[in-house]
């Protein structure tokens, strides 16, 4: 065991009980000379004794994909962090010729699982900290997004016999919770809010509520439907305008509207975190600072106290629900829960989310 370049540890594949024969499900598919070349590389040896050690699920992936596995450890590519706009530019490449969703699903996972193994491995050895776990996984899901939302346009006006710009619509994706603030971790989905801006529409025409379901009806699939190569992110659309009751994609003017005269106040809360992440940028942008008189009040009054009283007493009643009750000798007990506990993440989250609201404005 020593110290490995970027600050990892060295190990052998016998580091860890079991990690070797894992390990072997890959090296199985080396020839003899790739096996001894990652023999040799004591590098190369850590980072696949890490990874079988400890996810033995993307193990039995990459075993299921040589050429990967080869361009990871035989080709090093841990060493280096993921370099965004290349990454960009490969996905594009990749989904460049898809002329139906099955294609873009196949070009995202694909490209998905290359930048996942890279991260993995780097997380593993020491190489990546927890801001860059956290930042490159935000990032790639909205290079995700950007890629799926400009195929998702490109295959809907061929539907319909238009060309994008005759659409009559700019579609802007919102990201939202822990995508919105960079925290995403390798188990979280995505939430987003879809909006779109109106413009000039050829004649002929299908309305834009038609075409903006039909693009992000697609992004949703391409992202989150799981296939024979797993799924990219999935996708939580609650948090859009009026929750579970909205329209899957809103108007800038009816978002904005609904927002600031039915806004809600968890709707607040959810917008502390919001960004654009994909589509018109600068539009979404302009909208966030449209609704900051919304999200910050310039005066606390008695009635905003009251209902962030009146949301914390619902929160608490729906975390109670959900919290798995455990049994023992003499009587039955809420299971301690990381998340909705009481002084669990939930709750310092809203806490602080309710500090910014009350001194924000």
């Amino acid at each position: 065991m020593g110290a490995a370049p970027g600050g990892g540890v060295e190990l052998s594949l016998e580091a860890y009980p079991g990690s070797h024969d894992r390990g072997e499900i890959i090296l199985s598919h080396f020839t003899s000379a790739e096996r001894e070349a990652i023999g040799k590389d004591g590098s190369a040896r850590a980072a696949l004794s890490s990874l079988a050690a400890f996810s033995p699920a993307l193990t039995q992936v990459l075993a299921a994909r040589p050429e990967l596995a080869r361009w990871l450890f035989l080709g090093r590519a841990y060493e280096k962090p993921v370099a965004l706009k290349s990454a960009a530019n490969e996905l594009a490449a990749r989904v460049r010729d898809a002329v139906s969703l099955p294609g873009l699903q196949a070009g995202l996972r694909l490209f998905r699982l290359k930048e996942l193994s890279r991260l993995a491995v780097r997380d593993l050895t020491g190489r990546a900290d927890l801001a860059e776990v956290m930042s490159t996984l935000s990032n790639l899901a909205e290079v995700c997004l950007e890629t799926s939302l400009r195929v998702a346009v490109r295959l809907a006006a061929q539907r319909f016999g238009l060309t994008a710009r005759s659409l009559g619509l700019t579609p802007i994706i919102m990201g939202m919770g822990k995508l919105g603030a960079y925290e995403l971790n390798y188990s979280s989905d995505v939430d987003l809010i879809y909006l779109y801006r109106l413009g000039r529409q050829a004649r002929g025409a299908p309305a834009p509520e038609t075409l903006a379901e039909v693009i992000f009806t697609t992004v949703t699939r391409a992202m989150s439907e799981l296939t024979e190569d797993g799924l990219v992110f999935r996708v939580d659309l609650n948090l859009r305008p009026g929750g579970k009751d909205g329209a899957l994609a809103q108007s800038l003017e009816t978002a904005r509207n609904h927002y600031l005269f039915l806004g809600q106040p968890w709707e607040r809360l959810a917008l502390l975190k919001a960004r654009p992440v994909a589509g018109d940028l600068e539009a979404g942008r302009r909208f966030l600072s449209e609704l900051s008189p919304f999200i910050f009040r310039r005066h606390l009054d008695y009635t905003a106290l009251e209902e962030i009283k009146a949301l914390k007493a619902r929160f608490t009643r729906e975390k109670s629900a959900r919290i798995k009750r455990v049994s023992s000798a003499d009587r039955t007990r809420p299971a301690t829960d990381v998340k909705l506990s009481s002084g669990g993440i939930r709750e310092v989250e809203f806490f602080a989310q309710t500090l910014i609201l009350t001194f924000g404005g």
